[in-house]
């Protein structure tokens, strides 16, 4: 094994430019080319736009066979075969679960709901331990972890309270800093408890995710059965569905697109994902590679690409077909909704400093197939949004040609026009009828209030007049804002998206429409 470089350097900062480099350069090149050669620019970007339709249709039919799983993996009793010895010896009832739940500003209402989804999973009084990992700088955190843990004192195994100091040396204050320290706290109990590390799994959990209760049941079964277990990662689809009828629609567009592509690539064949949000490994795994980069704010595909330079590429993610339910981003107006969704698409965008972390793997001569695998993928999916509207923004000037085919400099003849209007007629009909489907798929699975068609007919027209708005607000803007500061070597602070629970939704379900916000803070 070698040690992973988490102090970054020179080379870090070279990465750290190239995805802002990448996407200014689409968007130059775009306003050139429109003005300077339209015509060759468009056919160029037909090119591009070709392989974003190409890519959607793809994720279109696995999103719909991942969804065929999570209804079949839902159906099956997870616990049918708990007794029966794995190639290792032991069965999935002896594997103990330690579940960290970092949080920050959060509602006891929502810590409540994940709570609850917890304590409904199987033998959770017996082999579930909690680590409610709160944080110093929050007035009152250690009276709320308090307050839970005396509440659910019984439903799980253990359930321990950590604060968080602040201000440890080469520290941010994230999620993925609390993590470390509730994991080595949690670390140290189960030593005392007697528990077998090499036995328990370690899973990091959003404050606001709400498991199914299936979920340790089977990830149980899973890792007692798999020789491989302890350079796996298990990640469950994730699902915006709390909340989803009462955000505004642009929220709820990208929080269809943001599930849709996860499920997808879960289910693709041949294809490793990356962990996201809520995710399950073992707990000898992250003690081995030193837990969490405290310093990184995007923790998740972080954390796997750490552990995976560490290993020599030796780590990979196992689907877990069992949804996990979160809140979309809201507000207490439309406006400010918008807002907390941006600002959370800016976080998530802010992940483009892996390409900086493996870009300082590969300049220090760690060039093995899996960094540079890892590389090229992560820079694609930072700048997809960037290069995918550009494309479409370029193609919707085909009419303007078509109105004067043989205007402005290098536009072409007229027939040269007329194919170019064809082609693109054609990729946009594609695109359009397989976006519409696969939110009609999800629409069908989550109907808004009254199950109504003409709720979801409406709904389908909301969704293809916000797609251009959409895709500017909610995809190329907070890119271009997270790469850009990124490139200058700009900070970006951690902020929790606000929440607020309406009413109790039914633990490790799908839940009934919930959640508000607080004020941002």
């Amino acid at each position: 094994m070698i040690a992973s470089t988490r102090a970054p350097s020179w080379r870090t900062r070279v990465g750290d430019v190239i995805p802002a480099l990448v996407s200014w350069a689409i968007v130059i090149a775009t306003i050139v080319g429109l003005v300077m050669f339209p015509l060759r620019w468009m056919w160029i970007a037909v090119g591009f736009f070709a392989y974003f339709v190409v890519w959607l249709a793809v994720h279109f039919v696995y999103y719909a066979v991942g969804q065929r799983r999570c209804r079949e993996w839902r159906a099956r009793d997870w616990t049918a075969s708990r007794d029966v010895p794995g190639p290792d010896g032991f069965t999935p009832a002896d594997v103990w679960h330690l579940v960290l739940l970092p949080n920050y500003t959060e509602p006891v209402t929502i810590l409540r709901r994940t709570l609850d989804g917890l304590a409904a999973q199987h033998d959770a009084a017996e082999r579930l331990v909690v680590v409610l990992g709160m944080e110093e700088r929050e007035a009152g955190s250690r009276a709320k972890g308090d307050l839970l843990a005396h509440e659910y004192a019984g439903r799980f195994a253990r359930i321990l309270v950590t604060a968080h100091p602040t201000g440890l040396p080469g520290e941010l204050p994230c999620k993925a800093a609390n993590m470390r320290w509730g994991a080595r706290a949690a670390r140290e109990e189960l030593g005392r408890m007697g528990v077998d590390p090499s036995r328990t799994t370690l899973t990091a959990c959003d404050a606001d995710s709400v498991l199914d209760r299936s979920y340790f049941a089977a990830v149980g079964e899973l890792f007692a059965r798999d020789e491989r277990r302890y350079s796996r990662f298990w990640q469950a689809p994730l699902f915006y569905y709390s909340n989803m009828w009462q955000v505004p629609a642009p929220v709820r567009f990208t929080a269809r697109l943001t599930q849709l592509y996860m499920l997808a690539e879960m289910a693709l064949p041949g294809y490793d994902p990356l962990p996201v949000s809520t995710y399950t490994m073992s707990l000898r795994l992250g003690e081995e590679c030193d837990w969490w980069d405290p310093a990184v704010i995007a923790e998740d595909w972080h954390v796997y690409l750490d552990y995976m330079v560490q290993r020599g590429g030796d780590v990979s993610v196992v689907p877990v077909y069992l949804p996990v339910w979160l809140d979309s981003a809201e507000g207490a107006t439309w406006f400010s909704a918008l807002k907390n969704r941006y600002v959370q698409l800016r976080r998530h965008a802010w992940g483009a400093s892996d390409v900086g972390f493996l870009a300082e793997q590969l300049l220090s001569g760690r060039t093995d197939g899996s960094v540079w695998f890892r590389f090229v993928q992560v820079l694609h999916d930072h700048v997809l949004p960037v290069v995918g509207f550009g494309m479409t923004a370029t193609l919707s000037f085909v009419p303007v040609l078509l109105r004067a085919p043989g205007a402005g400099p290098g536009s072409g003849t007229a027939p040269g026009v007329a194919l170019l209007a064809v082609v693109v007629t054609g990729l946009f009909t594609v695109s359009t009828i397989t976006l519409l489907a696969s939110m009609a798929i999800d629409i069908v699975r989550f109907p808004p209030p009254g199950r109504h068609a003409p709720g979801v007919v409406l709904e389908l027209a909301k969704m293809w007049v916000l797609l251009p708005v959409a895709g500017l607000v909610f995809g190329v803007l907070p890119a271009l804002d997270a790469q850009t500061k990124l490139a200058l070597g700009l900070p970006l602070q951690w902020k929790v998206t606000p929440k607020r629970l309406r009413h109790d939704d039914r633990a490790g379900h799908e839940p009934a429409p919930a959640s508000a916000t607080d004020p941002e803070t």
